[in-house]
């Protein structure tokens, strides 16, 4: 950083630099989203970086509390034994459509949609550190 004798001109310059870095990974964050495919097709056969789902810590930082989330809203409250049938597949590394056939006994017409935003919210979560953007 720049060191100036005024404190106010130091701020300035401070407020640019940082401004400046949200803008680079607001545009990264961007070009992210627009990567991750959109069909179910594409985005149940997108690679899963597994290892890094497993040593990140996203299951229990991000998944859990996005499924917790969407359990609201899908079922009406949240349901530990139905997110953590979810997390344990997930840590067993199964594919979206064997998650997806056990989904659908609970979710039924909705379970398709869901598991979409649950893979996409996934690729999403990697693709952040991996791109040094978490």
């Amino acid at each position: 950083l720049f060191f100036f004798n005024d404190t106010a001109t130091t701020e300035i310059y401070t407020e640019q630099i940082v401004g400046s870095v949200r803008c680079v990974q607001e545009t990264e964050l961007e070009d992210i989203i627009k990567s991750i495919p959109t069909s179910q097709k594409d985005l149940f056969g997108y690679p899963l970086n597994w290892t890094l789902m497993a040593t990140s810590g996203i299951l229990e930082t991000r998944v859990r509390p996005w499924l917790q989330k969407k359990c609201i809203e899908y079922i009406g409250a949240e349901e530990p034994a139905f997110i953590n049938m979810i997390v344990k597949r997930l840590i067993n590394k199964e594919k979206p459509e064997q998650i997806l056939e056990k989904v659908q006994f609970v979710l039924d017409t909705d379970a398709s949609d869901f598991m979409m935003k649950l893979w996409r919210m996934i690729i999403f979560e990697l693709s952040k550190i991996e791109h040094n953007l978490a």
